[in-house]
């Protein structure tokens, strides 16, 4: 059971738009602010308790941020949103199409429930977008900052 959003955005006046890899990697950037996204749910053995949350020691943003290529932008927001997410990797996906025909970029995120909520889902946007384009650079790319590794889901 995911959430999600897709969003439209006008490329910058002053710059070429940014490519798919300078995105993923700006992404990349701010991880570090939000652990939970290099987390991943285990079962207890025998069910004996509910899930916890654990450090996916092979989190690959490849699995996560997706680069979209349809010129038909709300097939690509069907597509994204019937995909089922991979239950064995960290429960979200951000799917991006660079180069709409109208020049435009999209955007579609998704998320499993257990991870967001309304006030959850606006608190990744800030963390992923800026107010202005003269943004400051993400912190340092360490992931381990704050993952708690037996935290209940």
């Amino acid at each position: 059971m995911h959430v999600g959003w897709a969003a439209l955005f006008s490329p910058p006046r002053s710059a070429p738009a940014p490519s798919f890899d300078e995105l993923r990697s700006h992404i990349e950037s701010r991880l570090s602010r939000a652990p939970r996204y290099r987390q991943k749910l285990a079962e207890i053995p025998w069910g004996a308790n509910d899930p916890v949350w654990v450090d996916d020691e092979q989190f690959d943003l490849e699995s996560h941020v997706i680069h979209a290529s349809s010129s038909d932008w709300g097939e690509l927001v069907d597509k994204a949103m019937s995909a089922p997410l991979e239950r064995s990797r960290p429960l979200w996906e951000l799917w991006i199409a660079d180069r709409l025909p109208d020049g435009r970029i999209g955007v579609i995120g998704k998320a499993h429930h257990c991870m967001v909520d309304g006030l959850a889902a606006v608190e990744l946007a800030a963390l992923l977008l800026d107010e202005t384009p003269a943004h400051k650079r993400g912190e340092p790319r360490s992931h381990r900052v704050g993952c708690g590794s037996s935290s209940k889901a």
